[in-house]
């Protein structure tokens, strides 16, 4: 059928891919109340992390953009902390700081200057 169409013209069909919208809620968000300073960092990130209520452990874990895992830490009984984090040993370039505590997690992109 194509064939028969007139030349230059291209058939084109409509793709509906939900008839519903599609959403994820914002979830932890109150949870973690976090700031990340100075951003871009040079030597050191300092992370302040401030929680509803205390954890019993707390991860943080950078990993660089092709998601290789830089460095891991393990904090214990936080509810409001001040983690510091030598960036001095690690390359230029775009990271993300992933924090967990009690199931809940969030990510916050920083990057390091040289």
């Amino acid at each position: 059928r194509f064939s028969q169409q007139t030349k230059g013209t291209v058939p084109s069909v409509p793709l509906i891919l939900s008839a519903h919208p599609v959403s994820v809620k914002n979830v932890g968000q109150k949870f973690f109340n976090v700031e990340l300073y100075p951003n871009p960092a040079t030597e050191v990130l300092n992370v302040s992390v401030k929680l509803e209520e205390q954890s019993k452990q707390v991860h943080y874990t950078i990993i660089d953009a092709m998601g290789r895992m830089i460095s891991q830490d393990v904090r214990n009984n936080v509810k409001q902390d001040t983690y510091t984090v030598n960036t001095a040993n690690i390359a230029a370039g775009n990271y993300f700081l992933v924090i967990t505590a009690d199931n809940k997690t969030i990510m916050k992109k920083f990057s390091v200057v040289k």
